[in-house]
């Protein structure tokens, strides 16, 4: 025998297989289910999307799921620490481009500088913390169009 479980805000839960009480089947000559606590006899209803279903008690209702609360905004700290970070990670990755055997021609090794310059600049720029910096290949691009 099968009972209908509910979790600890009523809401279905699955099913449960019942025990048969022996003394009790003995005593009224038939079968007698223990029900386990938190569970009901009762066929919960079909599953609806955005819906939960829940037990009153008495007979299973749906309850609609709420929607979730939209994230806070972040706070100018927390934007200007992402940037920084996206920055700071630009800067380290582009690191060995200044080594003195690092395979660049000495035009190339100054496109570097410049850009990790251009990084280590941008939190001067106005507003900074509302865009992320220029990757690489963008700022090339801007700094050093490709002519025809």
């Amino acid at each position: 025998m099968i009972a209908y479980k509910y979790d600890s805000n009523k809401r279905y839960a699955g099913t449960v297989n019942c025990q048969l009480d022996p003394l009790e089947t003995r005593a009224q000559g038939h079968d007698v289910w223990l029900l386990p606590g938190d569970s009901t006899w009762e066929e919960p209803l079909p599953e609806k999307e955005g819906y939960y279903v829940v037990w009153d008690g008495e007979d299973w209702q749906y309850e609609k799921i709420p929607e979730p609360p939209a994230p806070p905004e972040p706070t100018e700290d927390e934007l200007k620490a992402q940037v920084r970070a996206v920055r700071d990670g630009y800067l380290a990755y582009w690191d060995f481009t200044q080594l003195i055997d690092a395979p660049f021609t000495e035009d190339e090794k100054e496109k570097y500088r410049e850009y990790r310059q251009y990084l280590r600049d941008y939190t001067k720029e106005e507003n900074w913390w509302l865009q992320d910096p220029d990757d690489f290949a963008t700022w090339l691009l801007v700094h050093y169009p490709v002519t025809n």
